[in-house]
């Protein structure tokens, strides 16, 4: 099996340039993944490739499934995602399945913004991002990784929301992350000061600010389990 696992679009102040960069990182790795496949003796029979929920764009509180339709497309992450997905499409492999995996905000020990948030947290900083009602696709490593290795022990095709079933507001996410640590309530972040603070090279507040309420119906009704489910046993596996 094959498992392309380019990143989650990240989250900065992007250029043009850094833009063109980001998508090319993307698709040009996936076209070199499915030319090498088209020209294999004996192809893999899985090839899985990563994708992200920032398809879906600016959604609120809607609902977001594998089927639900891309957000606006003159949004940079779903530029990136559509071009990221479109290029595994566009190879015809008889003897390889395909599937992509959109992934959410990934809790785990090392890189992503998950430790961010947590030592925020810990030093008493961790309240809201704007009004804290933006929904946060979230999905603890181990269950990303089983996903994955689900997918290619299967015969399972087609798109998946690499998320957990239980999406949280990021006002919730941030008040079960302060309970786990033991902190108090801190104050949100408003987002004039993020908007504000981007201009000196701090984070884009419209990655910050987007919300994607995605769930893995796909991969639950394929017969998928999730070892955690919710917010608060990931936080307790992840968090002292």
């Amino acid at each position: 099996a094959v498992i392309n696992l380019s990143g989650e679009p990240v989250a900065q102040k992007w250029t043009i340039q850094a833009q063109k960069g980001i998508i090319s990182s993307r698709v040009d790795t996936t076209r070199a993944i499915g030319q090498a496949i088209s020209q294999c003796a004996e192809p893999p029979k899985r090839w899985i490739n990563a994708s992200a929920v920032g398809l879906y764009g600016d959604r609120g509180a809607e609902v977001l499934i594998e089927s639900s339709l891309p957000g606006d497309k003159d949004t940079f992450l779903v530029d990136c995602c559509l071009q990221w997905e479109a290029a595994q499409d566009e190879f015809q492999l008889p003897s390889t399945t395909k599937s992509k995996v959109r992934i959410g905000f990934v809790c785990g020990h090392e890189g992503g913004g998950f430790p961010i948030l947590a030592k925020l947290a810990k030093g008493f900083a961790g309240g809201a991002v704007g009004k804290g009602d933006q929904y946060m696709s979230w999905i603890h490593e181990r269950d990303l990784v089983r996903l994955f290795t689900w997918l290619v022990e299967t015969e399972n095709t087609g798109t998946y929301n690499g998320t957990a079933p239980a999406p949280e507001t990021n006002h919730d996410f941030m008040a079960k992350l302060r309970h786990q640590l033991g902190r108090p309530w801190s104050p949100s972040a408003p987002a004039f000061a993020l908007k504000l603070a981007s201009a000196f090279g701090a984070p884009d507040p419209d990655v910050l600010l987007m919300s994607q309420r995605a769930v893995p119906e796909a991969a639950t009704k394929a017969g998928f389990t999730f070892d955690f489910p919710d917010l608060e046993s990931a936080l307790k596996d992840l968090l002292p």
